[in-house]
């Protein structure tokens, strides 16, 4: 747009497109921030779920040489 175009009611639009613009950006910033943190609650949830089904696994299989041995 040409400079003698640019009256105050353009650089209002301006200043309130930037403004909306940056609310925008910050907001899907804080989304991501929160998404990154929930991810890595979820990722420490699965390894630890994952140890207990390790831990819960060899104790069947000791039960399992308990009963088939009938110690």
């Amino acid at each position: 747009m040409p400079d003698d175009l640019k009256d105050d009611k353009y650089w209002a639009r301006r200043r309130k497109n930037n403004m909306a613009a940056k609310r925008s950006r910050d907001a899907r910033r804080m989304k991501e921030n929160q998404i990154a943190l929930r991810a890595g609650f979820l990722e420490k949830e699965v390894r630890n779920i994952l140890g207990k089904i390790c831990y819960f696994t060899i104790i069947l299989f000791t039960i399992r040489i308990f009963v088939f041995f009938r110690i």
